[in-house]
C-alpha cells in the first residue's frame, strides 16, 4: 500500500469545568467529549523522505511547517518508529479553524493512525497514546474515536457509550484563540486565592455523563456547564444571541463548544424542520450534522 486516505472527525464539548491550576501551570478540566461527523479528508501517501504538508484552499493559512499538528504527528512517528521513509499529507479542510471542534488534534491522530497503518502497524494503542500526549492533550480522544469523560489536562478519558445526537453547529467565520481565552479566565478569577480558577462553583459534570450513559436527555441545558461562556460572550454577544435562538427554536441543549468560537445545538429530529426554517428566515448559516457512536 502506497497511499491511504482517512477522516478526521471534529468533536463538541458537552461541558467544559476549567478547574485548580497544577503545578506544571496548566490547569486540571473535566469535560465530555463527543465525536460528530463534520470532518476532514487527509490522504497520506509514502514518499522517499521528508514531510510534505499540503492544503488545498487554504482559506485559514494554516501552516504547512512543524507548527502543523499533522506535521508533528508525522514527526514523532517516524522519529519513534526509525522509518527511513516520509510521507505527504494532503489535508481537505472543512473543519473550522479557531472554533472549540478540535480540528488540528483531530488531523494529528488521524496522521498517526494512517502512517500505523500504511507501514503495517509498527506502533500499539499504548504507543500511539504516547505520541499523542505529546502532541496536546485532546489528541488521544481523536484516537479513541467514541464518547469519552476526560479529566487531569483532558488526557484521561473513560469512553461510554451514548445515543446519536443531531447536533446543529454556528461558526461565526472567526476563531478563538485557546490561549487567549484561557489567558483571559485567568485575569478574571485573578482574585482568587493561590490562582486556583474554580469555576462554575466547583460544578461536576459527572451527573451528566450518568444521565446520558442512562440515555436521559432531559435537563440536559441546566447540566451543560462551560467556564469560558461568560467570558466569550462578554467579548462577543452575538454568539450568546445564537445560542439562546438555538433553544428559543427547537434545541434542548446548545452551548459554547471548548473554548469558542462555534456554538452547537442539540434537537430532536422532530424539531429539526422547524430550526431550519428558522435559520433561514433569519439567514442564519449553520450546519446539521450528528454524533458518532452506537
Amino acid at each position: 500500500m502506497n497511499s491511504i486516505t482517512i477522516r478526521s472527525y471534529a468533536k463538541i464539548n458537552l461541558g467544559l469545568l476549567v478547574k485548580a491550576k497544577r503545578p506544571d501551570g496548566y490547569h486540571n478540566i473535566e469535560t465530555i467529549f463527543i465525536p460528530i461527523k463534520l470532518s476532514d479528508k487527509l490522504r497520506l501517501k509514502k514518499i522517499a523522505q521528508g514531510i510534505r504538508i499540503k492544503i488545498p484552499n487554504n482559506k485559514a493559512k494554516l501552516p504547512k511547517g512543524k507548527t502543523n499538528l499533522a506535521y508533528k504527528a508525522a514527526e514523532l512517528f517516524f522519529n519513534k518508529t526509525k522509518i527511513k521513509k516520509g510521507v505527504e499529507i494532503t489535508i481537505e479542510k472543512n473543519i473550522p479553524v479557531g472554533a472549540g471542534l478540535g480540528g488540528g488534534s483531530s488531523n494529528a491522530a488521524a496522521v498517526l493512525q494512517g502512517l500505523n497503518c500504511l507501514f503495517n502497524q509498527p506502533l500499539n494503542k499504548k504507543e500511539l497514546h504516547n505520541l499523542a500526549l505529546q502532541i496536546g492533550m485532546d489528541v488521544s480522544f481523536f484516537l479513541i474515536g467514541a464518547a469519552c469523560y476526560a479529566t487531569g489536562r483532558g488526557e484521561i478519558l473513560k469512553p461510554f457509550e451514548i445515543r446519536r445526537l443531531n447536533v446543529i453547529l454556528y461558526f461565526p467565520g472567526f476563531p478563538i484563540i485557546t490561549k487567549w481565552a484561557y489567558s483571559k479566565l485567568k485575569s478574571q478569577n485573578s482574585k482568587i486565592k493561590g490562582e486556583r480558577i474554580l469555576t462554575n462553583g466547583g460544578l461536576s459534570l459527572k451527573i451528566l455523563r450518568k444521565k446520558l450513559v442512562k440515555d436521559d436527555l432531559s435537563d440536559l441545558q441546566r447540566l451543560i456547564q462551560n467556564s469560558f461562556e461568560d467570558l466569550v460572550f462578554a467579548h462577543y454577544p452575538d454568539l450568546a444571541r445564537i445560542k439562546e435562538f438555538f433553544l428559543t427554536h427547537g434545541a434542548y441543549a446548545a452551548s459554547l463548544s471548548g473554548s469558542g468560537s462555534a456554538i452547537f445545538g442539540l434537537v430532536d429530529q422532530k424539531n429539526i424542520s422547524t430550526l431550519k426554517t428558522a435559520l433561514k428566515r433569519n439567514k442564519i448559516k449553520a450546519v446539521f450534522t450528528e454524533s458518532i457512536g452506537s
